[in-house]
């Protein structure tokens, strides 16, 4: 994750999309594949869960993730958005910062007066709050 410090907002926000969506790939696979109650194939691009907004949504759908999860990842999908419309946009933008300041470990820890630098410093940490997340969502399902 300290990767995403080092490369353009851009970037950044491209290694946090995949990162997240592998994430939430494992544990849709935990959850539906290995039980054989879906076809693995159903998970790649152009499937219905292929997407990582679709892929977001059926976690929740399937409580592998709980709302403040779903909300941060949701806020995620925004801010992946943002970055691939055809404009110059970056963290230091108004309203990215905006977005970057919903998520709800940046809430809680600016909260107690925590600052982790500026907003993509805390959109990195709050990536890397979010995987470790989803990871132990995922190993807790067997």
């Amino acid at each position: 994750m300290d990767e995403m410090l080092r490369v353009s907002d851009g970037a950044a926000v491209l290694i946090a999309a995949a990162t997240l969506d592998h994430a939430l790939r494992v544990a849709l696979e935990v959850r539906l594949v290995a039980d054989g109650v879906l076809d693995p194939d159903f998970l790649d691009a152009g499937a219905p869960l292929g997407t990582f907004q679709a892929r977001v949504t059926m976690a929740y759908g399937l409580k592998i993730v709980r709302w403040p999860v779903f909300h941060d990842l949701q806020t995620i999908h925004r801010i992946l958005e943002a970055f691939a419309a055809p404009r110059e946009v970056s963290f230091d933008n108004g309203w990215v910062r905006e977005l970057v300041g919903q998520l709800s470990t940046v809430v809680r820890w600016r909260a107690v007066g925590l600052r982790l630098g500026g907003p993509k410093a805390e959109f990195a940490h709050a990536v890397r709050a979010l995987w470790v997340l989803l990871v132990q969502d995922a190993s807790c399902i067997y």
